[in-house]
């Protein structure tokens, strides 16, 4: 195999790639308070509109769980009919701060 020699990379921003952030542009984070904390949900889409809610995999929040799911062409259609509600672990939003010890 021939040795490859990588170019300069251009790092850019995070950005946040939620169901239909870049088709719709109509994300918003809420913040729920429980018990247990204050609980991130990403909501895409018209809330009036009927539900689908997502709860990610172990270690994962709801963006690199969903995001390529999502994002399918064959998607876009069932997401312009409902409403997502992505529900984030409490502690595994982004730029969660770390649990209390006694949860």
């Amino acid at each position: 195999m021939d040795d490859v020699e990588l170019g300069k990379l251009e790092l850019s921003p995070a950005t946040l790639l939620i169901t239909g952030v870049e088709s719709h542009k109509d994300y918003e984070e809420v913040r729920v308070d429980t018990a247990f904390g204050k609980v991130s949900v990403y909501v895409v889409g018209d809330g009036k509109k009927p539900a689908i809610v997502t709860f990610h995999d172990l270690g994962l929040s709801a963006n690199p769980c969903f995001q390529s799911f999502f994002h399918f062409s064959e998607m876009s259609v069932i997401s312009e009919k409902f409403c997502v509600y992505h529900i984030n672990a409490p502690g595994q939003e982004e730029d969660a701060e770390p649990l209390p010890e006694k949860l």
